[in-house]
């Protein structure tokens, strides 16, 4: 058996099988949850790591430590404790990978290569596919691919009884299983955070250039924003050495940019504001619901202020903090990570990201901190789908890693 390509194979299926699921006695098993089993098992080997990388990993410890008072309150409060904790699991296993990814990008250079071509692939694969969906409304074998997937491997409840293509959303799914275009805008924007490492030509200008060719086919106002941030905080480095990368960069978000656009069609729209919503209601529902938000959790006891309402409890909590309306969801991650888990974890969180921050190398490393803040702060996939935060902690774990490893002489 190649050992190497056997890895390689894994750390693609987390991009591309995220929705993948058998059912055992009625409680759905993930592929990708296997996968960061291997991969944690294999390379999670703290003390291969520096100090430095060693205190961060310490700190994300303590963020998972924090939730556990919200764990206990779930498991006395929810009426479904096996549930709850089979959620929290996955949760912390999506959490560990940041762990295994800091030990991947910092211990060996070899390694590192092989991790970053291979996530790159799958975000080339993705946004290939998310092209393919959009040129084709899924239809034809596009269509029948489509439907193997969801239909059959991934078993989706949520899109049989939604016409994709007909609604006022155009929703490419790709490869990766994101259920609809912000969070495929979001799987592909973490891709794009990964590229500034990947220095052999052609991985990171096809990356980049196939990555803004399936963003701009989600239309995803808020994936677009945060990856023309990233972007132009590299266009923005100096020095010699990092000119003829900027050129490479720019020519390959021009090419995916242009190609996109010309295909793109209703999804052009939709980045606009034509559809699924005005900039205006975008804003209103994420950005806007802090305040009301902040109020309803100072008047709570202080232990819901402190611990949350329970791990898995976001079932049961509105934009304000209360009890929950249909169809009314926190439509923002850190607002999630509070009502469920409390102050506590919430600050120790953002503590983690400040680490990350300081004790990152290059300017590329800190935008893709802030980059990552963003789309915290503009839906709730990266809380709700483990799949997508295990791609957020990659791509985190990666701002905290060298941002040059060398092959030892």
């Amino acid at each position: 058996m190649n050992v190497p390509r056997l890895r390689i194979l894994l750390l693609l299926l987390l991009g591309v099988t995220p929705l993948v699921r058998v059912f055992v006695a009625g409680v759905p098993l993930y592929a990708t949850d296997l996968v960061l089993l291997v991969l944690a098992c294999s390379f999670l080997r703290p003390h291969r790591l520096a100090p430095c990388q060693r205190r961060v990993l310490g700190t994300a410890a303590l963020v998972v430590a924090s939730t556990a008072p919200s764990l206990l309150i779930g498991l006395f409060a929810d009426a479904h404790p096996l549930f709850t904790l089979y959620y929290y699991g996955r949760r912390v296993l999506a959490v560990a990978a940041f762990g295994t990814f800091l030990v991947l990008f910092s211990a060996d250079a070899a390694l590192r290569r092989r991790t970053l071509r291979a996530l790159l692939l799958a975000t080339i694969v993705s946004s290939v596919w998310c092209v393919a969906q959009v040129l084709t409304r899924s239809t034809g074998l596009v269509g029948a691919l489509d439907h193997i997937y969801y239909d059959v491997l991934a078993r989706a409840v949520l899109e049989p009884s939604v016409n994709r293509w007909g609604a006022a959303w155009k929703t490419p799914r790709a490869v990766g299983g994101w259920w609809n275009a912000n969070s495929m805008g979001a799987a592909l924007t973490l891709g794009l955070l990964l590229t500034p490492a990947v220095r052999a030509w052609p991985w990171g200008a096809l990356a980049t250039s196939a990555g803004w060719l399936g963003l701009v086919a989600t239309g995803s106002r808020q994936a677009l924003i945060g990856s023309g941030v990233f972007v132009a905080a590299l266009l923005g480095r100096g020095g010699r050495r990092s000119a003829a990368r900027r050129s490479w960069m720019l020519a390959a978000c021009a090419a995916g940019l242009v190609a996109a656009l010309l295909i793109a069609g209703a999804q052009g729209a939709r980045a606009l504001g034509a559809r699924e919503g005005s900039l205006e209601e975008g804003f209103a529902s994420r950005w806007n619901n802090y305040p009301d938000f902040w109020g309803a959790l100072a008047a709570s006891t202080p232990a819901t202020f402190l611990f949350g309402r329970g791990a898995e409890s976001w079932t049961v909590v509105s934009r304000s903090g209360t009890t929950l309306e249909p169809g009314a969801f926190v439509s923002n991650t850190l607002l999630l990570t509070l009502a469920e888990n409390g102050v506590l974890t919430l600050l120790a969180f953002l503590a983690l990201l400040a680490r990350i921050v300081t004790q990152a190398e290059a300017s590329w490393q800190r935008a893709g901190v802030v980059v990552v803040l963003w789309l915290l702060n503009c839906d709730n996939h990266l809380y709700l789908y483990p799949a997508l935060t295990v791609l957020m902690w990659a791509a985190l774990a990666l701002a905290a890693a060298p941002a040059r490893l060398e092959s030892p002489t």
